[in-house]
């Protein structure tokens, strides 16, 4: 519970910086999507992969994000 707090804490407020870039639709998408979708990949990596598995996560949900 307290990593789904602190994505969203991060997301809410790192995405207000680039308000420019990524449109309010999209913006509440990613709030309402990127931290459930960050703990199952965090609960569900095996052996310390989600050192990796999160950043490129991270990455592809800001792209998506960005371009959609």
């Amino acid at each position: 519970m307290s990593f789904w707090l602190i994505s969203l804490f991060i997301f809410g407020v790192g995405i207000l910086f680039v308000n420019d870039i990524i449109i309010f639709p999209n913006y509440a998408a990613v709030l309402l999507f990127g931290p459930p979708i960050l703990v199952l990949l965090e609960n569900s990596s095996p052996m310390g992969s989600d050192n990796v598995l999160l950043p490129i996560a991270v990455l592809i949900i800001l792209h998506i994000a960005q371009t959609a």
